[in-house]
């Protein structure tokens, strides 16, 4: 495995639906020799409420999103169903 970015996924309505933007907020590493990642924090995530009411903080792990200017990395405007 290689890279990945870490997202805090927030919800927001657009035309009645829900949908969910994902913010970038850092990067995991596979760690050499063994099974897992290194994370590095640049943000941290915002707690929010659940459906059922709950509050809870809740970070994602995707890989890089291509930019539009090629440079590779950068997932922060990925917008997709959660």
């Amino acid at each position: 495995m290689s890279r990945m970015d870490i997202l805090s996924p927030r919800q927001y309505m657009k035309d009645g639906e829900v949908k969910t933007h994902f913010v970038k907020i850092g990067t995991a590493w596979p760690m050499q020799g063994r099974d897992g990642y290194s994370l590095t924090f640049d943000a941290l995530p915002v707690p929010s409420l659940s459906d059922k009411g709950a509050i809870e903080t809740r970070v994602v792990m995707m890989p890089p999103k291509p930019r539009d200017d090629d440079r590779g990395g950068g997932a922060a405007d990925r917008d997709a169903p959660f």
